[in-house]
């Protein structure tokens, strides 16, 4: 009765006294749902981060898997730019994602925040990787792959990626990266391998 009168009062911060009163002192039964509703009020009308950090985190220790405890709690290392906790979290959702799709977007997050946040190409590189092997053909994973080699001098790396991307795109992208390719290969001084990408 009393969160009633306070919700219809819009006492949030009383009616988190509330909820967090009832925590204290209600078994186990009510725990989960309760804690639903005080991470609702903390994220949500309160926005008192760390205590719906707090909540989340209890959340997650009793159901692992549920979406809206993992999301405030991806919501919050992001604002607090906490990227070792994001990636964390990230990979946590990737490595229980049932669909190649799903994982791969997951893996293309994990590795804009690897080098965007973190400011580690390298392990950008090496996520992207990951996510060939989930889906070979993808071509925005190729085409990050492929900046990303550039960026770091893995020309072996990137001569292996533009291989795989060619076969993938018709007309101008195929030229210009059939030639970006051959540029790669006379470099290398492989002569033959220039002369194949430069006529095929």
């Amino acid at each position: 009765e009393v969160g009633g009168l306070a919700q219809e009062s819009e006492d949030w911060s009383s009616l988190a006294a509330v909820y967090e009163g009832l925590l204290e002192t209600r078994g186990a039964a009510d725990e989960l749902g309760l804690l639903r509703k005080a991470l609702r009020l903390a994220h949500g009308k309160l926005q008192r981060k760390e205590d719906a950090r707090r909540f989340a985190e209890r959340i997650t220790a009793l159901a692992p898997d549920d979406e809206e405890a993992r999301a405030a709690l991806e919501s919050i290392s992001q604002a607090e730019e906490r990227w070792a906790d994001l990636l964390k979290l990230l990979h946590g959702r990737e490595e229980r994602a049932q669909e190649a799709s799903a994982k791969v977007e997951l893996l293309l997050q994990i590795a804009q925040v690897e080098e965007e946040k973190v400011g580690d190409a390298a392990a950008a590189s090496k996520t992207l990787q990951r996510a060939l092997e989930v889906e070979p053909k993808n071509r925005r994973v190729l085409t990050g792959l492929a900046r990303l080699q550039e960026s770091l001098g893995d020309t072996a790396g990137l001569r292996e990626t533009l291989r795989r991307q060619i076969p993938l795109e018709v007309a101008d992208p195929r030229i210009n990266l059939l030639l970006r390719l051959a540029r790669l290969e006379a470099q290398s001084n492989d002569v033959a391998a220039a002369r194949s990408a430069y006529f095929e």
